[in-house]
C-alpha cells in the first residue's frame, strides 16, 4: 500500500538532477594519505552524514573499508560504515568519485573522533582524518514566520536544508487571483524574482490556507544562498502580501541533488501484523517524533502502539502506547496518550488510563492528521521524544527498544476495551537507525495516491 502523507514529505528529495551551486557542506579537511594512494575531500553534510570529493583508492587492498571511531587514535576497534551504495563488501577501486556515507545507527559526529579508510587484514588506515571537537556540522536553521495582508501569517519559517523550506502553521484567505510563493535577490520582493513551486510542486495561485504545514523544494539550481527574500506575491497585480528576508550564510545541510544523490526517503516502516496491513511508520524531527499507523479495522475499533513496560521484550504493564482511531461516520481522527497500569479496562486510575484520567494537562501526544481510504484507517501524530511526565517513557534514538501494540473494540465511554489482536513476540524499534523502509510498495494505488496531494500536516517544530 503506497501511503505517504505529506507530513513526511519534508524527509523526502524531490528532485534528482545535479545542482550547479558548489556547496557540499562543512569542510573538515583532506585525507592524510600513508598507503595506496588514498585521497579525497571530506565533508560534514549533517550530524549523521559524510562527504567526500574525488575520493579516490587503488583498489588493491586487500580488505579495505570506511571505518569511524570514538577513540583518540585510528585502529581497528572501531564502527565499519557501508558504502555509498549500501554495500558492506571490501572497497572496490575509485578514481576522482564524489560519495556520501552515513554513520552507524546511534553515532554522529558529537561522539566520532576520526574517519579512516581502514585495511582490516593489514591492520592499517590507508589515509584518514581527524573529526574536530563540537564541529559545527550543518543543521536546520529557523528564520523569521511569514506575517502581511490578506491573512498571510505562519510560525518560524525552517530552512531544512539549502533546498527546502519548512513552513509550519501557514495562512492564507485565498481571494487573490494570483498569488505565488516567491523568491528573489535583494531585501524586497519585486516582479524580477521567481516562483517557488507549492507543496505539490505546481507553479498555480494560491488557494485557501488555514494553519497548514507545508514543504517547499527551490526550483532548479537555486538555493537559500542565492535569495534575499521569501514570501507571498501577486504576481497579476505586483503587489507583497508579505514576506521575510533570509539571513546570510546560514549553516544548513546541502540538498541531496546537491550532492549529486539520487532522491530517497528519509522514512522508516515496519509491518505489525500482515492480515491487517498494520504498519508503523515514522520519522525523527528535532526533539519529536511524527508517527504514522495504518491498518485496516472495523468501525468502532482502535489500533495502539508505543513502548513497552520493559525495554528488551514485549510487557504490557507499565507500557506507554498511543491509542488511535478513526471515526467511519465523520471521519474525524482520534490520538490519546495511555498509561498501561495492569491488563483491565480503566476503572477510576487503575487499569489501562488515558493520561488525562490519571493527572491533569499529561497527554503529550498531538493529532496531526487522520483519514480513511479503501478501507484503511490513517493515523499520524506527533509525541516528544523525552518523556514529558511520569506516564510516559523516553523514546531511545541510540539503540534499540521493545513496542508493543494491540487492535480492539472501543467502549461506550470511547475507551480501550480488552484487546481483540496484540503483540505476542518481543519487537525491538531502533527509532534513530538509518532510514529504512520495510513495507511493501504497491506500483500504484490511485485512491492513495491522491489523498497524498490534498492532505497537509502541522507539526510542530522544535525549538
Amino acid at each position: 500500500m503506497k501511503f505517504l502523507v505529506n507530513v513526511f514529505s519534508l524527509f523526502i528529495s524531490l528532485h534528482a538532477t545535479t545542482a550547479a551551486v558548489e556547496y557540499y557542506g562543512r569542510f573538515i579537511g583532506p585525507l592524510k594519505s600513508y598507503h595506496h594512494g588514498v585521497t579525497g575531500d571530506v565533508y560534514a553534510v549533517d550530524a549523521r552524514t559524510l562527504h567526500i570529493r574525488d575520493f579516490t583508492y587503488d583498489g588493491e587492498g586487500p580488505a579495505a573499508y570506511f571505518y569511524v571511531g570514538t577513540t583518540k587514535t585510528v585502529n581497528g576497534n572501531g564502527h565499519r560504515l557501508n558504502d555509498e551504495r549500501g554495500s558492506a563488501n571490501a572497497l572496490p577501486p575509485y578514481r576522482k568519485k564524489h560519495i556520501t556515507l552515513s554513520l552507524p545507527e546511534g553515532k554522529t559526529l558529537h561522539n566520532i573522533k576520526w574517519f579512516s579508510v581502514w585495511c582490516d587484514e593489514a591492520a592499517v588506515s590507508f589515509a584518514d582524518i581527524k573529526i574536530p571537537k563540537n564541529l559545527d556540522f550543518p543543521k536546520p536553521q529557523k528564520i523569521s514566520p511569514l506575517a502581511g495582508i490578506h491573512a498571510v501569517s505562519s510560525e518560524q519559517i525552517v530552512v531544512v536544508d539549502a533546498q527546502t523550506l519548512l513552513i509550519p502553521s501557514f495562512s492564507y484567505d485565498g481571494e487573490a487571483p494570483d498569488a505565488k510563493f516567491w523568491a528573489g535577490r535583494g531585501d524586497k520582493p519585486s516582479p524580477q524574482g521567481v516562483r517557488i513551486p507549492d507543496e505539490n510542486g505546481k507553479e498555480v495561485p494560491l488557494r485557501k490556507y488555514d494553519h497548514k504545514t507545508i514543504v517547499l523544494t527551490l526550483p532548479r539550481d537555486l538555493t537559500i544562498f542565492d535569495i534575499g527574500h521569501f514570501g507571498v506575491w501577486c504576481e497579476a497585480f505586483t503587489v507583497d502580501f508579505g514576506h521575510i528576508k533570509v539571513p546570510r550564510g546560514l549553516n544548513v545541510p546541502p540538498s541531496l541533488k546537491m550532492l549529486g544523490v539520487s532522491p530517497q526517503s528519509k522514512l522508516n516502516c515496519e509491518v505489525l501484523h500482515d492480515q491487517l496491513a498494520f504498519e508503523v511508520r515514522w520519522a525523527l524531527a528535532g526533539d519529536s517524533i511524527v508517527v504514522q499507523l495504518v491498518a485496516k479495522l472495523e468501525d468502532g475499533e482502535y489500533l495502539s502502539f508505543g513502548l513497552s513496560g520493559d525495554d528488551r521484550r514485549n510487557v504490557m504493564i507499565g507500557g506507554d502506547v498511543v491509542v488511535a482511531w478513526v471515526d467511519h461516520e465523520t471521519l474525524s481522527g482520534n490520538v490519546v496518550d495511555y498509561f498501561l497500569d495492569s491488563k483491565s479496562q480503566c476503572a477510576g486510575t487503575r487499569g489501562s488510563c488515558p493520561d488525562y484520567r490519571l493527572q491533569d494537562n499529561t497527554a503529550s501526544v498531538r493529532l496531526l492528521n487522520a483519514a480513511l481510504v479503501n478501507g484503511y484507517s490513517i493515523v499520524t501524530y506527533q509525541r516528544p521524544i523525552k518523556a514529558h511526565d511520569v506516564w510516559d517513557k523516553s523514546i531511545l534514538t541510540n539503540t534499540s527498544q521493545a513496542v508493543i501494540w494491540a487492535v480492539g473494540p472501543l467502549n461506550s465511554k470511547q475507551e480501550t476495551s480488552y484487546h481483540s489482536l496484540t503483540s505476542k513476540r518481543d519487537i525491538l524499534l531502533d527509532f534513530g537507525r538509518t532510514p529504512k523502509w520495510n513495507c511493501p510498495i504497491p506500483e500504484s494505488d490511485a485512491a492513495l495516491a491522491a489523498t497524498n496531494e490534498e492532505v497537509n500536516e502541522e507539526i510542530d517544530v522544535p525549538h
